[in-house]
């Protein structure tokens, strides 16, 4: 489950948690985006405008920040689920790979990362 808030600073995500199955949340917030070419989603693969892909950031510490460039949206499954846009990348995986593919990257980002 993901959703923005309205202002689009701060970005929602909640999953279950892989070991306990108990909900996980984390809040990502978007940086300022000085760039105006295409970027690439680090989870999805999706090749976007730069107003839906932003360097999106979890607080660790109060000292320590990581981040990631991704759909601004949190839109990756729905990105995978549809058809690929024109600017995306050919791959060879299918839609399930590609689903199997972004929920280790969730989960090795949160158990790297953050946790």
């Amino acid at each position: 489950l993901a959703w923005k808030e309205p202002s689009g600073q701060r970005t929602f995500l909640v999953l279950e948690d892989k070991t306990g199955g108990r909900p996980f949340a984390i809040a990502l917030e978007r940086t300022k985006n000085t760039e105006h070419v295409p970027m690439m989603c680090n989870w999805c693969h999706a090749i976007r405008p730069a107003s839906d892909v932003a360097l999106m950031t979890v607080a660790v510490t109060k000292r320590k920040r990581v981040g990631l460039y991704l759909c601004s949206d949190i839109s990756c499954k729905s990105n995978i689920l549809d058809s690929p846009s024109v600017h995306d990348m050919r791959e060879t995986l299918d839609k399930t790979e590609k689903i199997i593919r972004l929920s280790q990257k969730i989960h090795n980002f949160i158990n790297r990362e953050i946790l």
